[in-house]
C-alpha cells in the first residue's frame, strides 16, 4: 500500500510547461479539482491512471460563493477537528483563529488610520519616478499548439509509521496502514463527534425524568438506554484499539522519544519526571524533544518534504502526527481511555448486580468523561482550554504548596479536636416520659458542649464518656443547663461525617476553611466543645490558607494568562488581538452642515434622559395616583422627544445612519418605547413594568457622555468576546458536570432530612443537578450539599466518593474557572509595549516641555522632595541641560521609538511652529517669590515652554510629537543665539536667579554671540 495525496502540480502542468503557464485557467475553477482530490481518501486514489475525459468533464463556471451545504460541512469539519482531534494537532486551534482574524482584518474597513497629509514643494524627490518592481517570474510565451500527451502519476509519500506497536505491528504492517487510513479519513472525526453528542443527549434525556429515592438506580440492565450506550462504547473501544495500534500505547517511537535513552531508560525516566516538576525556565533550557522530521530543513527543502500548511498534504501531516505521539501522551486521550475502561468495569458490575447492591456508581460516572471533549465545541472555548493547559504547570506548583499546608492543618485538627464534635447535650430531666433527648441533629437541633451544670449543686462538671466516667478533670467550653448532661456519643453530626476524628474527615473540614464559606459554623461548634482558643486554629487557617494561598493561586492564574498573551501576542480567551470597541459613530466622511448643527444638541438629549431616569426613580409601592400620573405622562413626553431625536438623526446623516451600532440600538429603543405608549400596553400593569427595562436602558447614553466612564467602558468591553467565551465555557462546563453528578448521586438523597427539613438539591433530575453544580461554583452555602451527600451515602461506605467529587468540582470551578474572570478583565487593562512606550514618550515630553526644569516656582512635588536630593532620587531632567539635549537628539528619540526605516526629518518650510503661550506663575509661586524676594515682576518667563501637548492618548502620535519636540528644541537653540535687545536682556537677567537651566542656556548663548554685536 502506498500513500498518495493527489497528483503533483508540476506533473499536471506537463513537462514542457513552466511555472505560471496555467494561470489563465484559474478563473474557470479548474484548480478546484486538485483540492477536492487531495481531501479524499488515500485508499481511493491508489490507481495512478486518470483519463483526459474526466478532466474535460469538470465544470468551468466560476464559483461565486460556497453553498449552504458546503458551509455546513466546513463548520462540521472544524468542530470535529477541535473536539475529536484524532491526530493530536495542538496548533490547529491557533491556525484557525489566526486565519479567521486575518480574514476579518482584511474585510474590516480602516477607521483609525490617520490621514497622511501631502508635503508640498519637495524638490528633486517629488518628480522622481519610482522604478518598476522586478518581476519574480518572466511569463513564458503561450504556445497554442497542442502539447503531447504525457502520463500522469500520483505522488508517493513516504511511510511515516515508526517502531513496533503492541510489539508486533511494524511500520509496514498492512493492518496498521489500513487503520491509519481509516483514522485520517475525512469522515472519521465527524462520525466520532456525532457519537459524542449522541452520548451527551442520551445521558441528559435519561437524567431528565424525576428519580425515586433508592429505586431509580436499583434496576436490571437491559433497557433501550443501556443498549444504546453499549453500542457507543463498542465503537469507542474499536477506535481506541485502532489508535493504539497505529500510534502506540504509552511510549513514543524511539526516533521521537522525549526521554533521553542515551543515558539509560531508568535515568531518562527520572530526568523526565524531574522536568515535570521543574519551572518553565528550566524546561526551556532543556533540549527540545525530537518533534520534527529526522531530516534538517535544508534537506527537506531540496527533497520536497511537505510543510505543515502546504495545500494538499493535510492527510500526510495527520499520519505523521499519529506516528510520532503515543496514544496516552495526550490529555484527552487519557480521559478517553479511563472512560472506556470504566464503562466495561461498570458493565461487569451491572451484570453481576454488584453496582446495585453496593451502590457504587463511580465507574458509571467515569464512563461519561468523554463528553468533556465538548468543552472545545467552539473556537473560543478551545482557546480557553489551550490557555488552561499552558497555565497548568504553574497551577500544579501552587497546588503542591497548598496541599502541603492543607495536610499540616489537617494533622493539627486531628491532634487538637478529635472526638470533640461527638459531645452534645442530652436532656435527662424528669418529665414523666422516661426518655432522654440528644441534641445531635444538625444544623437546627444540635448543641455541642464541654461540660454540664450539676442538677443539685449547679457546679460545672466535666463531660462524660458513654460508660459514665468523666472525660477530663475540669469542664470547658459550653455548659449544658441543669437537668442535662454533656455526653460523648458514638457519632457526630451528619451521621458522623463531620468530625476531626481521622485525617480524611479532618482534611474535608480544613478545605471548608480554605473555601471561606460556612467555616464559622465549625468555629462556633469547636468553641462550644473546647476553649475559646480553638478560634485561633480557624484564624490561622483563614490567614494562611485563604488569604495567602488562595490569593496566590489567583495571582498565578492571572499572571499565567498574562504571560500567555505576551508570548503569543494574542488574547488568551479569544486568540485574537484585543481591539477596543468603536463606541463613537463618527464617520471618516465629511459631515454636513446640518449634521454639525445637530451634534451641538447632544447634551440636550442627555439631559432629557437624565430627567427621565430621575422620574423613574420616584416610583414607590405606596405612591399616590397623582405621582403615578406624573411619572407616566413624563415618560410619554420623553419617549416622543427621543423619537423626534432619532428621526432628526436619521435625516441629518441618512447615508451613514445604519453603519453606526449606537444608531441602530437607539432606533430599536425608540421603536419599543413608542409601542409601549399604546394604551393597551401602557395600562397592562405587570407587562408594562417588565417592558420598562427598555426605558431604563437609555442610561447607557449618559454613561458614554461622561469621559471617565466612557473610557472605562471601552476598556472593559474591549475584550467582550473573551468574556462571552468564558461565560459560554462556564455554562457548558457546569452542564457537563451536572450530567456527571446525576450519574453518581441520582436517587441517593431523600427529599427531607432527619429533622424533617426539605432537601432542595437532591440530584434527582438534570435540572436540579445543574442548580447544585452552579451553587457549588458560586460557593454559596456549598457545604450543605456536601454534608447531605456524605451523610446519606454513609450506609453504602461511599461517602468519601461524594466528598471528593464536591471538593474537586469546587477547586476546578470556583478556585480556577471563576478566577479566570479576573484574568479576562485584567486582560482588557493590559498595556502593550507600544502603548507603554507611547505613554513614556508623552510623560517625558510633558515633563520637559510643559513643566520645564525651573526651580523658581514652588510646586507640591518640590515640597515633598525637600531633603531627598540624593542622586538616587533625582530625575533624568535634573542632571542639566546637556542631558536634556542628549535625550532630545534625533538619534536618541529615533532609537527609542524603534523607527529604523526613516528618521525624524528636518522641518519643512511650510510647517508651523507651536503657538507661543506665556506661562504666568501660580498662586503659591507668586507669594513664595515675594517671600524670598526673587520674583519682583510679573513678566512671563521666556525660558518656560512654548509648546503644549493636550491631546488624548488615543490621538497622540509619539513620532509626530517627537518631531515637534526636536524641532522646538532646535529652534530654541537657534533663538538663543540671536542677539536680544537691551530691554529683553534686562528682563531675562531678572529670571537668571530663578532658573538655573536658563542661566546655563544664557551663558552659552552669550559666549556664542559675535563680539561686534555684543559690544
Amino acid at each position: 500500500m502506498h500513500w498518495t495525496d493527489g497528483e503533483s502540480p508540476s506533473l499536471v502542468r506537463g513537462r514542457g510547461s513552466r511555472l505560471g503557464d496555467d494561470l489563465h485557467v484559474l478563473d474557470t475553477g479548474a484548480g478546484l479539482h486538485h483540492r477536492k482530490s487531495s481531501s479524499g481518501s488515500g485508499i481511493s486514489r491508489l490507481s495512478p491512471g486518470r483519463t483526459e475525459s474526466g478532466e474535460r468533464s469538470r465544470s468551468r463556471s466560476p464559483s461565486i460563493s460556497p453553498s449552504p451545504m458546503a458551509r455546513a460541512n466546513s463548520i462540521l469539519r472544524e468542530i470535529s477537528q477541535r473536539v475529536v482531534n484524532l491526530s493530536n494537532d495542538s496548533e490547529m486551534v491557533e491556525q484557525s483563529m489566526r486565519r479567521k482574524s486575518s480574514v476579518r482584518d482584511h474585510r474590516r474597513p480602516s477607521t483609525s488610520a490617520p490621514t497622511v497629509p501631502s508635503i508640498p514643494d519637495i524638490p528633486d524627490e517629488a518628480e522622481t519616478p519610482y522604478p518598476p518592481p522586478p518581476l519574480e517570474k518572466v511569463p513564458s510565451i503561450v504556445d497554442t499548439s497542442p502539447a503531447p500527451f504525457t502520463p500522469v502519476h500520483p505522488v508517493r509519500l513516504p511511510n511515516p509509521l515508526l517502531g513496533k506497536t503492541w510489539g508486533i505491528f511494524g511500520p509496514e504492517n498492512k493492518l496498521r496502514k489500513w487503520l491509519c487510513e481509516i483514522l485520517v479519513h475525512p469522515l472519521t472525526e465527524p462520525c466520532i463527534l456525532i457519537l459524542i453528542v449522541a452520548q451527551t443527549v442520551l445521558l441528559a434525556v435519561n437524567a431528565a425524568s424525576d428519580a425515586v429515592y433508592l429505586q431509580s438506580t436499583d434496576r436490571q440492565w437491559g433497557s433501550g438506554f443501556d443498549y444504546a450506550i453499549f453500542g457507543l462504547f463498542v465503537i469507542y473501544t474499536l477506535e481506541l484499539v485502532a489508535r493504539t495500534i497505529v500510534s502506540g500505547f504509552i511510549s513514543n517511537p524511539r526516533q521521537m522519544s522525549t526521554i533521553n535513552r542515551d543515558i539509560g531508560f531508568r535515568k531518562g525516566v527520572l530526568q523526565k519526571a524531574n522536568t515535570l516538576f521543574a519551572g518553565q525556565q528550566v524546561r526551556d533550557k532543556l533540549p527540545a524533544s525530537n518533534d520534527a522530521p529526522g531530516q534538517p530543513s535544508i534537506v527537506r527543502t531540496f527533497t520536497g518534504m511537505p510543510e505543515l500548511d502546504a495545500p494538499g498534504h493535510s492527510k500526510q501531516q495527520q499520519r505523521i502526527r499519529l506516528a510520532r505521539r503515543a496514544f496516552l501522551r495526550h490529555s484527552f486521550n487519557r480521559l478517553d481511555f479511563v472512560a472506556v475502561v470504566s464503562y466495561w468495569i461498570s458493565f461487569a458490575m451491572q451484570m453481576t448486580s454488584v453496582e446495585n447492591n453496593k451502590h457504587v456508581y463511580l465507574f458509571n460516572m467515569l464512563s461519561c468523561l468523554r463528553i468533556l471533549r465538548l468543552l472545545g465545541l467552539t473556537a473560543g472555548t478551545s482557546i480557553i482550554l489551550r490557555s488552561l493547559k499552558k497555565a497548568a504547570p504553574l497551577l500544579v506548583h501552587v497546588a503542591f504548596l497548598i496541599g502541603f499546608f492543607w495536610l499540616i492543618f489537617g494533622i493539627i485538627g486531628v491532634q487538637s479536636f478529635k472526638s470533640s464534635l461527638r459531645r452534645t447535650c442530652v436532656w435527662v430531666g424528669d418529665d414523666g416520659s422516661g426518655q432522654n433527648y440528644t441534641l445531635n441533629i444538625a444544623p437546627e437541633n444540635i448543641q455541642f458542649c464541654g461540660g454540664y451544670l450539676d442538677a443539685a449543686t449547679g457546679l460545672a462538671m466535666p463531660w462524660l464518656k458513654p460508660d459514665g466516667r468523666n472525660g477530663t478533670d475540669s469542664a470547658k467550653g459550653y455548659f449544658c443547663p441543669q437537668g442535662s448532661l454533656c455526653v460523648e456519643g458514638p457519632e457526630g453530626p451528619y451521621n458522623g461525617t463531620v468530625s476531626f476524628d481521622n485525617i480524611v474527615q479532618s482534611l474535608e473540614l480544613v478545605f471548608v476553611i480554605i473555601s471561606s464559606n460556612t467555616f464559622s459554623d465549625l468555629l462556633y461548634y469547636l468553641t462550644d466543645t473546647d476553649y475559646l482558643a480553638a478560634a485561633l486554629f480557624f484564624a490561622a487557617g483563614i490567614v494562611v490558607l485563604s488569604l495567602w494561598l488562595v490569593n496566590l493561586l489567583v495571582a498565578v492564574i492571572t499572571s499565567s494568562f498574562q504571560i500567555i498573551r505576551e508570548e503569543s501576542k494574542q488574547s488568551a480567551f479569544t486568540g485574537e488581538q484585543i481591539d477596543p470597541p468603536n463606541l463613537d459613530d463618527e464617520s471618516m466622511t465629511k459631515k454636513s452642515h446640518l449634521k454639525k448643527l445637530f451634534d451641538k444638541t447632544h447634551y440636550f438629549w442627555i439631559l432629557i434622559i437624565v430627567y427621565d431616569l430621575v422620574v423613574q426613580s420616584m416610583r414607590t409601592a405606596y405612591m399616590s395616583d397623582n405621582r403615578e400620573k406624573f411619572i407616566m405622562d413624563s415618560e410619554t413626553i420623553v419617549t416622543l422627544l427621543l423619537l423626534v431625536e432619532i428621526i432628526l438623526r436619521f435625516l441629518c446623516d441618512w447615508r451613514n445612519f445604519f453603519r453606526g451600532k449606537r444608531n441602530c440600538f437607539d432606533l430599536l429603543l425608540a421603536i419599543i418605547t413608542s409601542v409601549m405608549q399604546i394604551p393597551a400596553i401602557r395600562h397592562s400593569g405587570q407587562p408594562y413594568a417588565w417592558l420598562s427595562a427598555f426605558q431604563i436602558a437609555r442610561i447607557y447614553r449618559v454613561v458614554l457622555a461622561v469621559r471617565v466612564t466612557r473610557e472605562l467602558v471601552m476598556l472593559v468591553f474591549g475584550n467582550i468576546v473573551g468574556l462571552l467565551n468564558l461565560i459560554l465555557f462556564v455554562f457548558l462546563f457546569t452542564f457537563l458536570a451536572a450530567i456527571l453528578a446525576s450519574q453518581l448521586l441520582r436517587g441517593e438523597t431523600p427529599s427531607s432530612d432527619a429533622a424533617g427539613q426539605t432537601v432542595y438539591v437532591t440530584f434527582f433530575d438534570i435540572w436540579n443537578s445543574f442548580l447544585g453544580m452552579y451553587q457549588i461554583f458560586s460557593s454559596e452555602n456549598w457545604t450543605t450539599l456536601m454534608y447531605n451527600a456524605t451523610q446519606f451515602n454513609l450506609i453504602w461506605d461511599t461517602a468519601w466518593l461524594s466528598a471528593m467529587f464536591f471538593i474537586l468540582w469546587f477547586i476546578i470551578s470556583n478556585l480556577i474557572v471563576l478566577n479566570m474572570f479576573i484574568a479576562v478583565i485584567q486582560e482588557s487593562f493590559d498595556v502593550s509595549e507600544d502603548e507603554k512606550r507611547l505613554h513614556q514618550v508623552k510623560a517625558f515630553l510633558k515633563q520637559k516641555e510643559v513643566s520645564g526644569s525651573s526651580t523658581g516656582n514652588l510646586s507640591l512635588a518640590a515640597v515633598f522632595k525637600m531633603g531627598r536630593d540624593s542622586l538616587r532620587h533625582r530625575d533624568a531632567l535634573e542632571y542639566g541641560s546637556a542631558t536634556v539635549e542628549q535625550l532630545l537628539k534625533e538619534a536618541v528619540v529615533k532609537d527609542f521609538l524603534d523607527d529604523q526605516q526613516e528618521g525624524l526629518g528636518k522641518r519643512p518650510p511650510s510647517m508651523q511652529m507651536p503657538d507661543v503661550s506665556a506661562v504666568d506663575p501660580g498662586f503659591l509661586s507668586k507669594y513664595w517669590g515675594k517671600l524670598v524676594g526673587l520674583n519682583k515682576h510679573r513678566e512671563p518667563n521666556p525660558f518656560y515652554s512654548n509648546a503644549a501637548f493636550t491631546r488624548a492618548n488615543e490621538e497622540f502620535d509619539p513620532r509626530a510629537a517627537a518631531k515637534r519636540v526636536v524641532m522646538t528644541t532646535e529652534n530654541r537653540r537657534r533663538t538663543a543665539t540671536i542677539p536680544a535687545k537691551a530691554p529683553q536682556l534686562q528682563r531675562v537677567s531678572l529670571h537668571l536667579q530663578t532658573n538655573k537651566s536658563a542661566k546655563e542656556t544664557l551663558s552659552i548663548s552669550c559666549r556664542s554671540w559675535p563680539r561686534s554685536r555684543t559690544s
